[in-house]
C-alpha cells in the first residue's frame, strides 16, 4: 500500500486532475468553458482551456503522429552511414516535437514548462533543446533535403 501512495505523490502534477465544477448550463462540453462564456480570456486561455476528452484526444493524436514520424525516421537510419542526414533529422525532429506536445496536452503548457525547467532538469532540458536546434541547423545549412 505504501508503494502506491509514493507513486501517487511522485506522479502529482503529471496527470490531469479532474475538478468538480458546478454545473453551468452555458458551458459547452465539446468546446470547453471559454467558448461560451464571454469573459476576459486568461493569459493561456482560448485553445488551452480544453476539456478532459479534448486533452486525451489531443494526447493520442500527437503521440500517434510522433510515433509515426519516429517510425519513418527508422527508414532513413541507413542513409546516415553515407552522409544523408537531412531526411532522418527532419523526421526525428518532428517525432520529438509531437511526442513532447502530446505530454503537454495532458498536463498543460505551464506545468510542462515548469517541470522541464526545474533545477534538477534544467541542464537536460537545455541539452535536449540544443541538440534539436543543432540537428535543424545541420539540415538547413547543407540544403540537402
Amino acid at each position: 500500500m505504501n508503494f502506491f501512495n509514493n507513486a501517487k505523490k511522485s506522479m502529482k502534477g503529471y496527470l490531469p486532475v479532474l475538478q468538480n465544477e458546478p454545473d453551468d448550463d452555458d458551458d459547452d462540453p465539446e468546446l470547453g468553458p471559454s467558448a461560451t462564456n464571454l469573459e476576459e480570456p486568461s493569459l493561456m486561455g482560448g485553445c488551452c482551456d480544453l476539456t478532459y476528452k479534448q486533452r486525451i484526444t489531443g494526447f493520442f493524436m500527437s503521440a500517434g503522429t510522433g510515433l509515426l514520424f519516429l517510425f519513418l525516421s527508422s527508414f532513413f537510419v541507413a542513409g546516415l552511414l553515407i552522409g544523408s542526414v537531412a531526411k532522418f533529422a527532419m523526421c526525428y525532429f518532428f517525432a520529438n516535437i509531437f511526442l513532447l506536445l502530446s505530454t503537454t496536452f495532458l498536463v498543460g503548457i505551464r506545468e510542462q514548462c515548469k517541470h522541464m525547467f526545474e533545477k534538477k532538469r534544467f541542464p537536460l532540458t537545455i541539452i535536449y533543446i540544443g541538440t534539436l536546434t543543432l540537428a535543424m541547423a545541420s539540415v538547413f545549412s547543407h540544403q540537402s533535403i
